[in-house]
């Protein structure tokens, strides 16, 4: 995994901008892989996404995920254990997940 920590892009407020996680597919078994998305949110144009709240979990455990598509071009994002565990039973096996998740899209 690659040891570039993820920095947070900041949104564009004009824009109406969120972030995304997509939660890429995998079996239960495959590391958590996930891209992070700027996008705007109007009325015209929401996307569509599942939200999740994780405020739970300690911050005393941390894990790291990959972002991006491959290694070379990846960085890492610190999560709570109990989104890193929760992750892999969220993810579809064959497509991409979208999701707004509290503590990571607001960062």
């Amino acid at each position: 995994m690659s040891s570039n920590i993820y920095k947070y892009i900041p949104l564009d407020e004009k824009r109406r901008e969120i972030r995304l996680l997509v939660l890429l597919p995998g079996a239960l078994d495959d590391p958590i892989q996930v891209l992070i998305q700027v996008t705007p949110f109007t009325d015209n144009d929401t996307p569509n996404y599942e939200a999740l709240s994780y405020a739970w979990g300690s911050t005393e455990y941390l894990q790291n995920i990959r972002v991006g598509n491959t290694v070379s071009d990846s960085t890492t994002l610190e999560i709570t254990r109990g989104l890193a565990q929760a992750l892999p039973y969220l993810r579809h096996r064959d497509e991409p997940r979208t999701l707004w998740i509290d503590a990571i899209c607001i960062g």
